[in-house]
């Protein structure tokens, strides 16, 4: 899944921080969860369903405020009720469908360029896909954008004949400008896996990042003890001729048992988030710093750690651009009510980021309700924090889903 976001240039927090805004869609039905993930930049967030679409909710002049969708994006080839996952950059939103029953239920990802006028529904202008996509692969199970640089996560697909190894996928923009034509089909510029890959790492099915010329991947089921899951994160640096196939640059571990370390991830290019829900009981945040003389194989340099048990912390993070605030989706936590959700926010100290269980802020839905799974998905933009609910209940419809908004008033 996609869980993870990053579109900022300073850090998220002020204070106080309110919710400025709830967002659901016009035409939503039981079942969509709306907010499953979600992305931001600027003035546009974008929130991921299980309905084959996703919806673009564009700030008003006067500001952020409750509303309903500005556009609505859905692929042309009809595929019906499948996950899609969520990523923006500047006038492109990326949307992943890895269980998508058309490309031979390979999973497509699917490009969307605003239109001249401004964002409304349409259908996308580019479709991406994997050249040696095979059936099951989940091609989009995790998207992320940079610049005009894509990268598509294929979570179970089979590498050297290990079955759900997992590989990721990058695509550069075509030279010129985009086709004004519907369907165009682009292939791969490069195929990114793991050097020490296995059966069942399931590498890139939940978090893949991208910032500049670094792309983060986690493999939440890699580097098993005794049948559990440590996890493990991967830095890929682009090489000076450009993106090629390649493993990574720099191998990311825990210091410690871990738990599911990467099953979503965050990058700024310099500093790396990894979410590890079942590290130390509670759940963790791996950070890691880029070293002086660049990425290296290493173990992290801090860690953020949940204050309660079970509530599923860092099953999303998001940093800003500054690599000042970490943001941590505990989407099982006490918010509004029991098990509504939450989101931890932690700044990074003057003297760098240290291990700590002290947030510097919590956030959480003023209208939250027990199962709402706010904070499963978490993004950051500028001073902006957004939040899926996908469980949310909108109306008499119970998990249609719902996105937040938070920020200074």
């Amino acid at each position: 899944m996609q869980r993870c976001g990053y579109n900022a240039r300073y850090p998220v927090v002020v204070d106080p921080v309110v919710q400025l805004a709830k967002l659901t869609a016009s035409d939503g039905k039981s079942g969509d969860g709306l907010g499953i993930s979600v992305a931001i930049s600027g003035d546009v967030l974008v929130a991921g369903t299980f309905a084959n679409a996703a919806y673009v909710f564009v700030k008003p002049p006067s500001g952020w405020k409750n509303m309903t969708q500005t556009a609505k994006l859905a692929p042309s080839d009809g595929t019906t009720r499948t996950y899609v996952s969520v990523a923006i950059g500047g006038n492109v939103i990326l949307l992943g469908e890895p269980d998508a029953t058309t490309n031979g239920n390979t999973g497509i990802a699917y490009v969307f360029v605003k239109p001249p006028t401004g964002w409304k529904d349409t259908s996308e202008t580019l479709r991406l896909l994997a050249s040696d996509g095979q059936p099951g692969d989940r091609f989009g199970s995790a998207v992320a954008i940079s610049g005009g640089t894509a990268v598509i996560g294929a979570g179970w697909a089979t590498v050297n004949g290990n079955q759900f190894q997992g590989a990721a996928y990058v695509f550069t923009k075509p030279a010129g400008d985009l086709p004004n034509l519907e369907s165009v089909v682009v292939t791969e510029n490069a195929k990114l896996t793991a050097s020490d890959g296995a059966e069942g790492d399931f590498f890139a099915d939940g978090g893949v990042s991208i910032s500049g010329g670094t792309i983060a991947i986690g493999a939440f089921a890699a580097d098993r003890v005794n049948e559990l899951s440590k996890g493990e994160a991967y830095v890929f640096v682009k090489p000076p001729s450009g993106w090629v196939s390649m493993t990574e640059t720099a191998a990311l571990k825990a210091s410690d048992i871990g738990g599911s370390l990467g099953i979503s991830i965050a990058t700024n290019g310099s500093t790396v988030a990894a979410g590890a829900p079942t590290a130390n009981r509670g759940g963790t945040v791996y950070v890691y710093v880029k070293p002086d003389n660049g990425w290296a194989n290493m173990t992290e340099t801090a860690q953020l750690r949940a204050q309660k048990l079970g509530w599923s912390f860092s099953q999303s993070v998001a940093i800003d651009g500054s690599g000042q605030a970490i943001a941590a989706g505990a989407p099982s936590g006490n918010g509004q009510h029991n098990f509504s959700g939450d989101v931890f926010v932690f700044l990074k100290p003057p003297g760098g980021w240290k291990t700590t269980s002290q947030y510097k802020y919590r956030v959480f839905s003023s209208d939250g309700q027990s199962g709402d799974r706010f904070g499963e998905a978490v993004a950051i933009s500028g001073k902006v924090l957004a939040v899926g609910a996908d469980s949310a209940t909108i109306g008499s419809n119970p998990t249609q889903g719902a996105a937040y908004v938070f920020g200074q008033h």
